[in-house]
């Protein structure tokens, strides 16, 4: 008899169309459409890049209660409402000619994205019992390939069709990828339709399984544990916010908008091979030397912007390795949370961290562009990204020692 595939399987195919049309197109490739806008208006790079800023505002204080409604009521309902507030704020720019208007934009946006980096690894982890940190940087890395694919697509649209027409084709295919999947084949956890999580076995249920988790759910960690963790994962979260910059970057030094595609691809392919490894890694070395090696990257691609802007294939690969912060924005801070604060209390912890960070990314994405308005060059960012980086590396070498102690005690 033919084994039946599972339904976990379904809902991963779920998550990774989600995800691919939330973050990797209407999120990832948002900045190639700046570029073009910026060049047709003569809007200054700071004031159009507001719109990221509130978003990430209007995310931080929504995200709670989106992920509440989510939880609580009809799942399917709730993310496709969500999902079509961002698809059409995003065609609604078609139409648009004022600043406030991408500002109005921005609050559907902040609305409708939220909740999704939170929601993705939940109902994954509430579905995979094994393999479970495999999918969910397969999922992540789905963001990552979609831009890689589109980013160029983007880029030759907007040159054949203007960035208006542009607009409504990005928002009519995320519609397309996220409300289809959520209202006919997301389901929240397995229980809802009678069956168990992949990978559940009979004899990992033994009390004497259970018991190490139950005593790491106990500890409660210190109230500034939470803020170092943050200041861990600050470096990739932070830094992520000038990918909507690199096609600006790209035509600030001299070159034209399809090198800036081209460098949104390699920042793209950075992203998905550093999702797909990252799980693995870690697994490997652990979750702090994990994130250790990729800060390295990530402050090697700030070197890389700072000091041979002007070699374009060097450039290229500091792009790829900037690609690399996503996964320290996206997986990390899951894997650095179950291990700090255990099974019961992680996915709370997740939630809050995720708030937080909005409003600190809302600002660095108003900073980074206001920044090259007021001197001429991001170079500043770039020095600024290098110091950050270094903070987040020796933050994680404490929360590390502070993990062996905690562990060492029980």
């Amino acid at each position: 008899m033919k084994k039946k595939i599972h339904r976990a399987w379904i809902i991963l195919i779920a998550m990774i169309l989600i995800q691919a049309g939330i973050i990797g197109i209407l999120m990832n490739c948002t900045g190639i459409l700046f570029a073009a806008i910026l060049s047709e208006t003569g809007f200054r790079a700071g004031d159009l890049s507001l719109y990221y800023t509130i978003r990430s505002l209007v995310s931080a204080a929504t995200i709670n209660t989106a992920c509440w409604f989510f939880f609580h009521k009809n799942a399917r309902v709730v993310l496709a409402v969500l999902g079509t507030a961002y698809c059409v704020s995003v065609g609604m720019m078609s139409c648009f000619s004022q600043l406030w208007q991408w500002y109005v934009a921005a609050v559907f946006a902040g609305i409708g994205s939220g909740c999704v980096p939170v929601i993705i690894p939940i109902v994954l982890n509430n579905w995979f019992h094994e393999k479970n940190g495999f999918v969910i940087g397969l999922t992540m890395a789905a963001s990552g390939a979609t831009s890689a694919v589109f980013s160029p697509i983007c880029s030759q649209l907007i040159i054949t069709f203007g960035w208006r027409i542009t607009a409504v084709m990005m928002a009519a295919l995320s519609l397309c990828l996220v409300v289809f999947p959520s209202l006919f084949l997301l389901v929240k956890s397995p229980e809802k339709v009678g069956c168990l999580p992949y990978g559940t076995h009979p004899v990992s249920e033994s009390p004497a399984d259970d018991k190490p988790q139950e005593e790491v759910a106990q500890v409660i960690p210190s109230r500034y544990i939470f803020a170092l963790c943050l200041l861990a994962i600050v470096a990739g979260g932070g830094l992520v916010q000038f990918n909507n910059q690199l096609s600006t970057y790209a035509q600030s030094i001299g070159y034209t908008i399809s090198v800036g595609a081209i460098m949104t691809s390699c920042c793209m392919v950075g992203n998905l091979l550093g999702k797909l490894i990252f799980g693995t890694l870690s697994d490997r070395v652990g979750i702090y030397r994990a994130i250790r090696i990729y800060l390295a990257f990530l402050a090697s691609s700030m070197v890389i912007f700072l000091l041979f802007s002007h070699t374009l294939p060097i450039l290229y690969v500091g792009t790829l390795f900037y690609g690399l912060a996503y996964s320290i924005s996206t997986i990390a801070p899951s894997l650095l949370f179950l291990n700090i604060y255990g099974e019961t209390r992680y996915k709370k912890n997740v939630g809050k961290a995720q708030s937080v960070s909005n409003i600190v990314f809302a600002i660095f994405s108003a900073a980074f562009p206001y920044a090259y308005d007021l001197t001429g060059s991001f170079n500043l960012v770039f020095v600024f990204g290098i110091g950050l980086c270094a903070i987040s590396f020796f933050t994680l070498c404490f929360l590390q020692r502070y993990s062996k102690t905690r562990s060492g005690a029980e």
